[in-house]
């Protein structure tokens, strides 16, 4: 049985008849070493080549959004607060400004509904994803309903290349589950050129004084992730404080 990060578990006979099945004449691999060597490479194709415009189809898009649904919620609302934002009763003294948010990678738009019930202050937010299927999914319908400002306003963006707003314009920005894709490298450009995309174009959209960034991730498929994040973020002016 093969796990994801973990080494493959076989019963001493299974691995006997593996072995036997791999050194037949007709055998590619000779070994289970190279046999999962051939695997892994080709995994990394597949993620170098990954496309969430053609992988996220009608199917998959509702899928996804019933299976994260709890969980995109809970992780939307926690870096809403990150980015020092009241998700609940604010407090008496508080003072409520219109801020406008950017929802990165913001998918068929669980994350995007957290940031439309806000009542602490008048949050407009304007979600960005790649995929047309999660851009059109039902859930939309909800966002779109509600009284927030600017509810239901999304784009298709490519979080690899520079955002298509005006300099200045947005008082914070979030995202859950969306950019650790830029980790990893493209065919044409590598992982540090995709990363850069994003860290410089979004210095550049944020309005002086704004609220921090929270960007939530998963970046332990690759050892060196998190650390090739903060070297990037560093070159491109940002104070990176990873949790």
């Amino acid at each position: 049985m093969l796990r994801r990060g973990k080494q493959p578990r076989f019963g001493g006979s299974r691995l006997a008849m593996l072995e036997e099945a791999m050194a037949t004449p007709s055998s590619h691999y000779r070994t289970q070493a190279e046999l999962r060597q051939q695997i892994e490479a080709w995994k990394e194709t597949d993620r170098s080549n990954f496309d969430a415009d053609r992988y996220y189809d009608s199917w998959r898009a509702a899928g996804y959004t019933e299976h994260n649904r709890g969980s995109q919620e809970t992780l939307a609302r926690r870096a809403l607060q990150l980015c020092s934002i009241h998700t609940g009763e604010p407090p008496v003294d508080h003072t409520k400004e219109c801020l406008l948010a950017v929802d990165l990678g913001c998918g068929s738009g669980l994350s995007t509904a957290v940031a439309c019930r806000v009542r602490a202050d008048t949050l407009g937010t304007i979600g960005v994803d790649l995929s047309w299927e999660m851009l059109r999914s039902p859930e939309w319908e909800e966002v779109s309903s509600s009284p927030s400002p600017l509810s239901g306003e999304r784009l298709r963006c490519d979080l690899a290349q520079p955002l298509p707003f005006r300099a200045g314009v947005f008082d914070l920005c979030y995202s859950v589950s969306a950019v650790h894709y830029l980790a990893q490298g493209s065919a044409t450009r590598t992982a540090e050129q995709r990363i850069s995309a994003l860290t410089k174009s979004l210095r550049d959209v944020l309005c002086a004084g704004s609220r921090p960034c929270a960007l939530q991730a998963y970046l332990t498929r690759d050892s060196n992730a998190l650390q090739l994040f903060r070297d990037v973020a560093e070159q491109d002016g940002w104070a990176l404080c990873d949790l």
